[in-house]
């Protein structure tokens, strides 16, 4: 999530910088006795309001699991905490929330859902569903039209726009609805890229540890202690360069494997709940090392082979070759 929270960031700090000059502006023509001309309006220095700030809305672009809507939430939370919104709420909605059955009772529903989310967070999972390319009763327009004209009406509206889904769905969305695009701005659309093979262990070794479960030869002494330990690093590498790119669930996959595993930990032995390889299943698969891990492995593996002597001589002249210009 790095690219989001140093997104939120930037904009939390553009905000109290602003914030802070909008008030000290108020402290100047107070004490002056003259009317303030700020651009910004300030309703009172108590600091419930201080002035208006454009709120940012969002595109959130990632594969599933990655945490799109929990980063919605937070970001709720953050901007509410931070005074940007004045309500924590994150309203969430589906094309069924703003799409009618009827002819002109899409704008309806989809005002609804806005007045809704008024100073809270609207967020809008799978949004490319709303991608309809029919001439005739082509109500997913009318949404769109309604939710950019809300977010072109700051006056208003105000309320922070979060549209999610996968990244080429949304891209293909985005490019549909020129109008729609530019309310977001290129600096606001965000892309949560797969976790990496760490990430995914990390978040596997607490999901276990955290229903008490422990691995084999996390004991140095007893008979736990004499097994060879689980080598989680290989696990999650050769689970994640083996993945399915487009329907890798990232976090949701790897809880999905952590409950699997502890059940079957538990029905082995529910006192101990210590995880072996055998529990995995059919994922122990991806505890097999493949590959070689040094030039010299590649070489001795070849050697293996009986016969071949001219290929042999061939990789060694080649190797040869390579060393001397190094050196």
């Amino acid at each position: 999530w790095e690219a989001v929270a140093k997104r939120v960031s930037e904009i939390v700090e553009d905000y109290k910088k602003k914030k802070a000059r909008a008030m000290n502006k108020l402290g100047a023509v107070q004490n002056s006795g003259k009317k303030s001309c700020a651009n910004e309006r300030i309703d009172t220095p108590d600091g419930k309001t201080g002035f208006d700030y454009p709120i940012p809305n969002f595109v959130i672009r990632g594969n599933p699991g990655v945490g799109k809507t929990t980063v919605a939430r937070l970001i709720g939370q953050i901007f509410y905490e931070n005074g940007i919104l004045k309500k924590g709420l994150t309203i969430e909605a589906t094309k069924d929330d703003l799409v009618d059955r009827y002819v002109g009772g899409t704008p309806g529903r989809t005002r609804e859902k806005i007045m809704e989310a008024q100073e809270s967070v609207l967020f809008l999972d799978d949004a490319y569903s709303l991608i309809d390319r029919s001439e005739d009763n082509n109500y997913s327009k009318e949404a769109i039209d309604e939710l950019v004209a809300a977010m072109t009406n700051t006056k208003q509206y105000r309320f922070c726009m979060m549209m999610a889904g996968y990244p080429e769905p949304m891209d293909e969305l985005l490019k549909m609805n020129p109008g729609l695009s530019s309310r977001f701005g290129k600096s606001n659309i965000l892309t949560i890229d797969d976790y990496p093979p760490d990430l995914l262990r990390d978040i596997f070794i607490g999901n276990c540890r955290k229903d008490g479960y422990s691995f084999i030869g996390d004991n140095e002494e007893g008979e736990e202690g004499n097994e060879k330990r689980l080598d989680l690093d290989l696990f999650f590498k050769n689970l994640y360069d083996g993945r399915d790119r487009a329907n890798f669930g990232n976090a949701r996959d790897v809880v999905a494997i952590a409950r699997d595993v502890k059940m079957q930990a538990s029905l082995r032995d529910d006192e101990k709940r210590c995880i072996t390889i055998g529990d995995f299943g059919s994922y122990a698969k991806y505890f097999n090392k493949h590959g070689v891990s040094s030039i010299d492995d590649i070489y001795a593996e070849l050697d293996k082979y009986v016969g071949l002597d001219f290929v042999k001589e061939l990789f060694e002249n080649v190797r040869l070759e390579i060393l001397d210009a190094e050196d």
